[in-house]
């Protein structure tokens, strides 16, 4: 019984591997990673310790204080060099280097017609998790993400929009631009 499960474990994993290792060992290094991987670095380094909020109130704390919402601009900042290090710098390199499109990187809302049941399971399990979660205190302590959201209309609709930006060029940095380079 056991060798039995041994060699069922074997050919799902350890044989599995072994033929992905086959059809995808090349002779040399892929330099379209290696440069990639090399430049991802180089953006998640710049966006670690000069695209965060901290960063924006250290130099520009005083000027801010008597604007409009001046909680908000360290975030509008943050949103924005996450723009350019993460979408802007990576869509030319992925234009100028590779001389491919967007949607060779995932840009693309092609085909996502045919998994909507999916999605649609993944809300129904997931939204009823987190409304429970949600009265927990660590997740109180957490959230919301921008205090000052609710202060007016304004402040929401601003950090909603600038959220759902920062979201979706995160998305396709770690999950098309690093996957597909």
């Amino acid at each position: 019984m056991i060798t039995k499960l041994t060699k069922i474990i074997r050919k799902l994993t350890i044989e599995q591997w072994s033929i992905i290792d086959v059809n995808y060992i090349k002779d040399k290094a892929d330099l379209k990673c290696i440069y990639s991987i090399i430049l991802t670095i180089f953006l998640i380094v710049i966006q670690r310790y000069y695209g965060q909020s901290k960063f924006f109130t250290n130099i520009f704390g005083d000027l801010i204080i008597n604007l409009p919402l001046p909680s908000i601009w360290p975030r509008l900042y943050s949103t924005f060099v996450c723009i350019i290090l993460y979408l802007i710098i990576p869509y030319i390199y992925i234009r100028l280097v590779f001389n491919e499109k967007l949607k060779d990187h995932g840009w693309t809302l092609k085909g996502i017609a045919q998994y909507k049941w999916l999605y649609i399971a993944m809300i129904l399990v997931v939204l009823p998790l987190v409304v429970l979660v949600s009265f927990s205190k660590s997740f109180s302590e957490h959230y919301p993400l921008y205090q000052d959201a609710g202060s007016s209309l304004t402040a929401l609709i601003i950090w909603e929009l600038s959220y759902g930006l920062y979201f979706v060029v995160i998305e396709f940095f770690f999950r098309g631009f690093m996957v597909f380079s």
